[in-house]
């Protein structure tokens, strides 16, 4: 199974609301990218 399947859209609002106590926090969490990853990207993963 995916790990992103088991993670929880609760689960993500709560990384998202701790997130939003820092100023310069850029978010990554929310949304489906359009683009690939890079090679290296998915090297590591």
């Amino acid at each position: 199974m995916d790990r992103l399947a088991k993670v929880s859209p609760f689960i993500v609002m709560d990384i998202v609301r701790e997130a939003s106590k820092y100023e310069d926090t850029i978010h990554f969490e929310i949304g489906e990218p359009d683009l690939q990853p890079s090679p290296k990207v998915w090297e590591l993963a």
